[in-house]
C-alpha cells in the first residue's frame, strides 16, 4: 500500500465504497501521533506490499487480503511532444451539489431561519496548534445511565454529476483519506481548516491544499500538479463561467506562504475535489487526499491582460504509484530521474532568471519587468504549452525531513483522561480507521463513522466535573449574596433588588422590555435539586444530545452548531420534532431546571402575562463551543424566556440590529429634527441632542450640532449596535427576558468559558401551532411539596436562626418578609 492511498483494489468496488449518501450523524477525531519515516518512504523500494481487503458498502469483501503485483518497470523517459495546460475533458463530469433538504423541511425544520446566522461553525481556528490546559482537581468518573441506540438520521446534502457517464478512466486505487462534505473535512483534518478557501495556512505556511475547481489553467498528473492561487476569480457576465477576471500579485500573503513552504522546506498536503477536470482519473469521492507534496516551482504570468500566480507541487514520494493514476498504466520508475533539468535563462532588461515553463519559448517572470510574460517581444494572448521537461523535472526531498503531521490523524489518545473529554480536538471530528472516511463530530457520547455498514465508532466516556473545577480563575462562590459583574449602557435602566439569597437586577432596554439575572450563591446551588446536582447528573446522562445541521450552511455540505442540544417537552423548531422528547421521558435534571425556570418567569413577569413553559431546550458547550448573535423571536414562541446556566462561566451580550440601529437614509439636506429617534441607535444622543436645540428656536447651535451628528455618523462604519447589556453568568445563575421587542429589536449572543457548561432554556410555545398529536410532549405535574420557592423557606429559617444567635427576641418580620408585605 501507498503512502497515498489504496493500491491494488478491485475498482469494481469503488462505486459500492462510497456511501449511499451522507448521514446527519458523525463523530469525531484529533491529533494523529501515526508518522511514517520518509527515508524509508523516498528510498526504500518495496514493491510487494499487501493491499487490503476489498471493502464493499463498508464491509469486507473477502477474508484474504489481494495480492499487489508487481509489474516490470519502465526506464524514465521524457515526454516528446508539447504538453498544454490540461484541458478539461469532455468526458469530465459537471459537479453540482444536491441538497436532500425536501425530506427535511416542514414541520421537522432543523433550525429555525432566524437563528442560522447565530449557528454558523465560527471558522477562526488560529489557535490550532497552541496546547490547551485546564485547572482544577481530576473529577471522577461518571456512572453512565444506559440508553437505545437511535437509528442512524437522514441523508445529508450530496455531491451528483450533471453529465450520465463520466468517461476518463477508473482510478489504480482508492484514497486512504476522504470526504463527501466539506465541513467534515475541514473539521477532521488539523491540516485543511479552510471552509470556503482554497488553502489553509496559518503562521506563514500552508499546510493543506484543495484542488477542486481549478479547471481553467490546471495541471495535474500522477506526480505533478499545477495550480494557480487563490483570489481574483468572478463569474464572467458574458460566459457565465468563473474566471480570472482581478489581478493576483507575487507579494500577496496568498502567494508568499508557497514560497515559505519551498524554502523552509515544508510539505503540503494536497486534496482534490470531484470538480476537478484536470484529474486524469474519475475520483471516488467529493473530496479525496491524495498525500504530501512539496513546492518545486512558484511564478506569476499574464495572459489576456490578467496576472495569475501559479505554483508546481511535486508528490514526495516518486517512487511509490499513486491511487489517482490509471489503472493498468506503468508504475513509476523505481529510479527517479534527478539529472534532467529544465533549461533556465536569464532576462537582459531586469537580470533575472527563470526556467522555460512553456514550449514556445522561454519569458521572464518578473512582474515588474517591461519584459515580463513577453515570449519573442508578445504578451500571451492565450494560455500556452507546457515545456514536457518542466512537467517531468524530478527534485529529490531530503529523507531527513520528516513531515510534521501525518495526512491519515488518528483519534486523540487519552479520552477518558478529564482534560481530553471535552476539549477542542475532542469535538470537532475525525478520520474512521477503517474506511478512511472524514466526520464531523455529532452526538455528545460517541463517535461513529457516516459511511453504510462501516462498523467503526468510539463511545465516549465523560468524566464528571464539580462546578469548582470549572470555574474561572480567580472566581469563587459566595457563599453571601452574588457580586455582579455585568455591564450596562444608556439608555439601558438598572434596578436591583435582593430575594433571599438571590441577588436580582432587572435591565429595561425599552419602556416594558426586560431582562431579570437572578445571581445564585453557594448556597442555593447545593440544595437537593439545585445547580450542583443538575450538572453531575446531565454530564453523566444519555439524553441524545447532537449537534443539529443548520438550515442554511454557509459552505457546501451540511454544516452543524457549534454546540450539542436537546429538546423536552412541546416540539421547538430549532430541534426536529420527532427529536423532542416528552417531559415524562425527561431526567430528573431536567425537571428540576425547569422548576428553578418557573420560579423565575413567575417572579420577573408580574403584569399578568406570564404563561407556564411547556418546553425546555438543553445545550451542551465543550471548549470553544459557542452561540452567536440570534433571537428567539419565531412565532410559535410566547413573550417569556429563561435560562439557568450550569458549569463554566459565559458571557451573554445584548445588542439592536442592524435594521433597527443603522441610521439608514440621513442626508444633511433632508435630516428632519421633528422626528421621534429610538433610544439606544445610531448616534441617537447627538440626535436628541440636535433636535432639542431645533425645537428650542436656537439656530446657530443647531446647526453645529447637525454638523457633528453627521460626522459621526460619516465615520461609523459598523454594521449592527454595540453591546448594551452584558452579563457575566456563573454556574447557577438564571435569566429572564420579557416583552416582545427583546426578540424583534434585540438580539443576543454567549461565549461560554472554559471546558464545559450546561444552557437550558425554558419557553412557552403556543399549542395552536403544533400538531395536537404532540401536545402531550408539554405535560408535566410538580408535586406540591416539590414547588421551588426561591429557598426562601430555608433563608427565613436561617434569618430566624441568626437572631436567636444574636438574642434578638423581637417578633419583627424579617427584611425579607418586609420586602415581600412591600
Amino acid at each position: 500500500m501507498s503512502s497515498t492511498g489504496r493500491i491494488g483494489e478491485d475498482v469494481s468496488s469503488q462505486q459500492s465504497r462510497r456511501p449511499t449518501r451522507e448521514r446527519k450523524q458523525a463523530q469525531h477525531f484529533g491529533h494523529s501521533q501515526q508518522s511514517e519515516d520518509l527515508e524509508e518512504l523516498i528510498e526504500a523500494a518495496n514493491p510487494g506490499k499487501i493491499a487490503p481487503a476489498v471493502r464493499k458498502g463498508g464491509k469486507r469483501a473477502s477474508g484474504k487480503p489481494s495480492l499487489l503485483v508487481t509489474l516490470p518497470l519502465p526506464a524514465p523517459t521524457v515526454p516528446q511532444a508539447p504538453l498544454l495546460p490540461s484541458a478539461p475533458s469532455a468526458s469530465a463530469p459537471k459537479i453540482k451539489v444536491e441538497d436532500d433538504s425536501e425530506a427535511q423541511s416542514g414541520p421537522s425544520s432543523l433550525v429555525s431561519k432566524k437563528r442560522s446566522a447565530a449557528l454558523i461553525a465560527d471558522n477562526d481556528d488560529s489557535e490550532l496548534f497552541t496546547p490547551t490546559s485546564s485547572k482544577g482537581p481530576a473529577p471522577k468518573k461518571q456512572r453512565v445511565q444506559p440508553a437505545t441506540r437511535k437509528p442512524r438520521a437522514a441523508p445529508r446534502a450530496k455531491v451528483a454529476v450533471k453529465s450520465e457517464v463520466d468517461e476518463r478512466p477508473e482510478p489504480r486505487g482508492q484514497p486512504e483519506v476522504w470526504a463527501e462534505e466539506r465541513p467534515a473535512l475541514c473539521e477532521a483534518l488539523p491540516y485543511f481548516n479552510a471552509w470556503e478557501s482554497s488553502s489553509f495556512h496559518w503562521g506563514g505556511h500552508v499546510y493543506g491544499l484543495l484542488v477542486d475547481n481549478d479547471n481553467e489553467r490546471g495541471y495535474m498528473d500522477e506526480k505533478t500538479v499545477i495550480t494557480r492561487t487563490s483570489g481574483g476569480v468572478k463569474i464572467n457576465t458574458k460566459t457565465g463561467k468563473m474566471e480570472q477576471m482581478v489581478d493576483q500579485s507575487s507579494t500577496s500573503t496568498k502567494f508568499t506562504v508557497f514560497l515559505n513552504n519551498k524554502e523552509r522546506r515544508v510539505p503540503i498536503i494536497l486534496i482534490v475535489g470531484a470538480k476537478n477536470e484536470h484529474c486524469p482519473t474519475r475520483v471516488p469521492h467529493r473530496f479525496n487526499v491524495m498525500g504530501l507534496f512539496h513546492v518545486t516551482d512558484a511564478w506569476a504570468e499574464r495572459v489576456n491582460g490578467v496576472t495569475v500566480c501559479r505554483v508546481r507541487y511535486e508528490m514526495i514520494d516518486l517512487k511509490a504509484p499513486s491511487w489517482w493514476g490509471v489503472k493498468g498504466s506503468p508504475l513509476p520508475p523505481r529510479k527517479p530521474d534527478y539529472r534532467t533539468k529544465v533549461p533556465a535563462q536569464t532576462c537582459s532588461a531586469c537580470g533575472t532568471t527563470s526556467k522555460q515553463r512553456y514550449a514556445v519559448g522561454w519569458m521572464c517572470a518578473n512582474e515588474a519587468c517591461t519584459s515580463f510574460s513577453h515570449i519573442n517581444g508578445e504578451a500571451l494572448n492565450k494560455v500556452p504549452a507546457y515545456n514536457p521537461v518542466f512537467l517531468a523535472e524530478r527534485t529529490k526531498w531530503p529523507a531527513k525531513i520528516l513531515p510534521p503531521m501525518p495526512f491519515k490523524p488518528a483519534p486523540p489518545a487519552g479520552l477518558s483522561n478529564p482534560e481530553m473529554s471535552t476539549s477542542h480536538s475532542a469535538w470537532k471530528g475525525m478520520v474512521c480507521q477503517i474506511c478512511g472516511r472524514c466526520n464531523s463530530r455529532t452526538h455528545w457520547d460517541e463517535w461513529k463513522c457516516e459511511t453504510d455498514g462501516c462498523t467503526y465508532e468510539i463511545p465516549i466516556h465523560h468524566t464528571i466535573h464539580k462546578a469548582s473545577a470549572l470555574a474561572p480563575q480567580h472566581a469563587f462562590e459566595a457563599e453571601g449574596h452574588a457580586i455582579s459583574f455585568n455591564k450596562w449602557e444608556s439608555p439601558v435602566v438598572c434596578k436591583e433588588d435582593f430575594i433571599g439569597y438571590w441577588r436580582k437586577e432587572t435591565y429595561e432596554l425599552s419602556p416594558g422590555n426586560f431582562i431579570s439575572h437572578y445571581h445564585a450563591n453557594l448556597v442555593i446551588n447545593r440544595q437537593p435539586g439545585g445547580a450542583d446536582e443538575m450538572l453531575e447528573a446531565l454530564q453523566g446522562a444519555r439524553m441524545g444530545m447532537m449537534r443539529h445541521p443548520l438550515e442554511h450552511s454557509p459552505v457546501e455540505g451540511v454544516s452543524l452548531t457549534r454546540h450539542f442540544g436537546t429538546n423536552f417537552g412541546l416540539p421547538y423548531n430549532f430541534i426536529a420534532s420527532p427529536d423532542t422528547q416528552a417531559f415524562s421521558q425527561a431526567p430528573a435534571a431536567i425537571m428540576d431546571a425547569l422548576n428553578r425556570l418557573t420560579w423565575a418567569g413567575k417572579d420577573a413577569v408580574k403584569d399578568g402575562s406570564y404563561r407556564p413553559f411547556n418546553e425546555l431546550l438543553c445545550l451542551g458547550y465543550m471548549e470553544d463551543q459557542r452561540i452567536k448573535f440570534h433571537d428567539d423571536g419565531e412565532k410559535d414562541l410566547g413573550p417569556d424566556i429563561a435560562s439557568i446556566s450550569l458549569g463554566g462561566a459565559a458571557k451573554m451580550e445584548f445588542r439592536m440590529k442592524g435594521k433597527y440601529w443603522i441610521a439608514k437614509g440621513l442626508t444633511a439636506q433632508t435630516y428632519d429634527p421633528n422626528l421621534p429617534v429610538r433610544p439606544g441607535s445610531q448616534a441617537w444622543e447627538l440626535r436628541t441632542a440636535a433636535n432639542e436645540l431645533y425645537q428650542a428656536g436656537r439656530m446657530d447651535e443647531y446647526k453645529a450640532a447637525k454638523a457633528e451628528l453627521f460626522r459621526a455618523l460619516k465615520n461609523d462604519k459598523r454594521k449592527h449596535g454595540p453591546s448594551v447589556l452584558t452579563l457575566e453568568l456563573r454556574h447557577g445563575d438564571m435569566v429572564v427576558m420579557h416583552g416582545e421587542e427583546i426578540q424583534l429589536v434585540f438580539e443576543h449572543g454567549v461565549v461560554p468559558k472554559g471546558k464545559l457548561r450546561f444552557g437550558l432554556t425554558g419557553r412557552y410555545i403556543k399549542p395552536e401551532n403544533i400538531p395536537v398529536e404532540e401536545h402531550w410532549k408539554g405535560d408535566f405535574t410538580i408535586a406540591p411539596d416539590k414547588v421551588y420557592d426561591g429557598d426562601m423557606a430555608l433563608f427565613k429559617a436561617e434569618e430566624r436562626r441568626r437572631k436567636e444567635e444574636a438574642g434578638d427576641d423581637s417578633d419583627s418580620v424579617s427584611d425579607s418578609e418586609a420586602d415581600e408585605e412591600d
